[in-house]
């Protein structure tokens, strides 16, 4: 489950900088900080949760 939940914040902050830097998507530019700070901590949250699973 953690490797899943860090590949989706992956992919999540990604398209969050991706739609950034692509200039004709500006309606989209809300979405830039929900997308990274979102995939931030989902990948955070993917980390604790492996860590939990080794010990």
């Amino acid at each position: 489950m953690a490797k899943k939940l860090a590949w989706t914040g992956f992919i999540m902050f990604m398209a969050g900088i991706g739609i950034f830097l692509i200039n004709f998507m500006t309606p989209f530019h809300f979405l830039v900080p929900l997308l990274t700070i979102g995939g931030i901590c989902i990948m955070a949250i993917a980390t604790i949760l492996s860590i939990r699973r080794e010990t």
